[in-house]
């Protein structure tokens, strides 16, 4: 329980670390402890959507007054859109807090509207919270569908690692991820190191290119340190067969900056 490790000594504590998980759906879990405020402490994670271990806000008397005159929003906990931002005006944090709005375990809103509002909204997913299930292994376990280009689908479907791109994909709309480890000629970001000139790449296009190196600082060629990366386009191959994806949205690419923010360090 919360109370013990709050007992606990912080070398105690510290040991934890990296050890905590959902016992409802896996993710990589952290002890939040008690506050000044008199809050108590507890666990807390980057729950699977869905998972019944998302805690629910308790109703104030005035919520609890509210809800014989107004109807709260629900969401439904299959379909999600997707929503698309420009990571590269400003330095966010990779906090993966990206949820449009925060709803409760059984789909409740913790809002309450003087209007009635309408009784079924879309919960949206970003690329970091997407990546940020690719890469700990939880998408092929999810039952839900994403909002693309062509309808909804499962995203065990559309989200594909670069490890596995082959000919079948060509021509296809998809969300890729994998781990960015250099880049060439101010438009090319590659994710083999071995071999650039045929792995899998990000082509900035012309229209982004600019914004993209002014927001994160440059570094050619190789990266030290592998640096996560998800990207929404169609992939093509070149007359070399390098598969790569083009993007002139920037809207559709998104990097960790932390860790890129290492490579400039070891520039």
């Amino acid at each position: 329980m919360a109370i013990d490790v709050q007992m606990m000594s912080q070398t105690e504590r510290d040991k934890l670390k990296g050890k905590l998980e959902c016992e409802g759906c896996g993710v990589n879990a952290r002890f939040v402890r008690q506050g000044t405020n008199g809050k108590v402490p507890c666990f807390a994670a980057s729950h699977i959507p869905g998972c019944l271990m998302q805690n629910s806000k308790k109703n104030t008397s005035e919520e609890l007054r509210m809800k014989e005159i107004v109807r709260k929003k629900r969401a439904n906990l299959e379909q999600f859109g997707v929503n698309y931002q420009n990571y590269f005006i400003s330095s966010p944090d990779d906090d993966c807090n990206d949820l449009i709005e925060t709803f409760d375990k059984y789909g409740s809103s913790h809002r309450t509207y003087q209007k009635d509002p309408t009784l079924i909204v879309m919960k949206q997913l970003t690329l970091p919270r997407i990546l940020h299930y690719a890469e700990n292994g939880l998408i092929k376990s999810m039952d839900i569908s994403i909002k693309l280009a062509d309808g909804y689908k499962p995203i065990s479907e559309e989200v594909i690692s670069t490890d596995y791109i082959d000919q079948t994909f060509e021509g296809k709309t998809k969300l890729f991820w994998g781990y960015i480890v250099g880049s060439d000629y101010d438009i090319w970001l590659n994710c083999n190191e071995n071999d650039p000139y045929t792995g899998f790449s990000i082509k900035l296009g012309q229209p982004i290119k600019e914004a993209f190196w002014l927001s994160l600082g440059k570094i050619n060629r190789g990266w030290k340190f592998p640096v996560p990366a998800i990207v929404y386009g169609k992939l093509d191959y070149s007359s070399h067969m390098k598969p790569y994806v083009e993007i002139s949205d920037i809207t559709k690419i998104y990097i960790n900056r932390r860790i890129y923010k290492k490579n400039l360090r070891e520039k």
